[in-house]
């Protein structure tokens, strides 16, 4: 259906601002860029898991290991929603495996996915973060960052390690606010 409010040469200049296009016949997302606002957890190269020169106190990470559970919850989070996440019984709407990513390409990532899931509100979802058995330090850099990341976040809810065939203490569930509760 053709708008007639559209003069011919706007129909024209906006051929020529999107240039050619295809129908995509897919579902998978592949993103590469991300919107910050104010209200989002600092970046990777604001946080890291050694304190460095201008870095505030107390700003470190780095603190659970391989194979540490990971839990989260904001406050009114009742204890019962966080319980059922742990045992898995919550439908999974959507996964991310950061494996082998740089902290920041993480970062990016993460924050798109979880972008493009409240607005698919979807609200249940899967996030595979590795365990850091390959790290130089021998502690888990991407676990302990996502940890930082997600419980900062202002969609997130609640979150907690994975049940051993999702990914145990590789991977975390993670419960968004829906479209509906989000007040900023």
């Amino acid at each position: 259906m053709e708008n007639n409010n559209i003069s011919d040469a706007d129909k024209e200049l906006f051929r020529e601002s999107v240039g050619d296009i295809r129908k995509i016949r897919q579902n998978t997302v592949f993103f590469k860029n991300t919107v910050r606002t104010q209200d989002r957890p600092v970046s990777p190269s604001q946080s890291s898991t050694k304190s460095s020169p201008g870095q505030p106190a107390g700003a470190e990470t780095g603190h659970y290991l391989a194979g540490d559970f990971l839990s989260f919850k904001k406050p009114g989070i009742q204890n019962r929603v966080l319980s059922k996440l742990r045992r898995g019984q919550f439908p999974i709407e959507g996964s991310l495996d950061l494996h082998g990513m740089t902290a920041n390409e993480a970062f990016r990532t993460l924050e798109r996915f979880l972008e493009v899931s409240r607005i698919q509100n979807r609200r249940h979802l899967l996030i595979i973060h590795g365990k850091g058995k390959g790290s130089d330090t021998g502690r888990p850099v991407i676990k302990n960052k996502a940890f930082d990341w997600l419980s900062q976040h202002p969609d997130v809810l609640a979150f907690c390690s994975s049940r051993k065939s999702d990914g145990g203490t590789g991977a975390v569930y993670v419960l968004l606010r829906t479209n509906r509760a989000r007040t900023d």
